[in-house]
């Protein structure tokens, strides 16, 4: 276990001290912790900082799921969607308009070039529903 100790590290700690150091600058507040996060990840990836072993980053990554979707909820006005009542539902039913579209043409154009297109166009469906977040537990189902 001490081996991917600077593993964990960086994917518990690595944001929030980038996040830290770049505060005061300008890059600071104009990327949000998301972003940040992304970077560091790539950049980790990319250049060969550490190895990443893909147990741990499933590990962390289905955790981080678990994790953002209550988060989330925890903010949500619920009393206020109902004084948004009429813009809210129109909004709504035009989403499921677009996810719907979005995910048949994607389906139609890559029936005969990918195998098992419905499970893409499931996760096509999540991520534009509901971000990366959702692509990655529509992708795990």
């Amino acid at each position: 276990m001490l081996e991917f100790l600077p593993q964990i590290l960086l994917i518990c700690i690595g944001p929030a001290i980038l996040m830290w150091a770049l505060k005061d600058r300008k890059i600071g507040k104009v990327l949000s912790p998301v972003v940040m996060a992304y970077a560091v990840g790539i950049a980790s990836v990319t250049f060969g900082l550490m190895p990443l072993n893909p147990i741990i980053s499933k590990y962390f990554s289905e955790l981080s799921i678990m994790l953002a979707i209550p988060l989330l909820l925890f903010s949500a006005d619920i009393l206020g969607w109902f004084r948004h009542a009429r813009s809210t539902v129109l909004s709504f039913v035009f989403a499921i308009i677009s996810a719907a579209l979005s995910c048949i043409i994607a389906a139609y154009l890559f029936r005969d070039k990918v195998d098992l297109v419905w499970d893409y166009a499931a996760m096509l469906t999540g991520v534009y529903t509901g971000g990366t977040a959702n692509m990655q537990a529509v992708g795990i189902a």
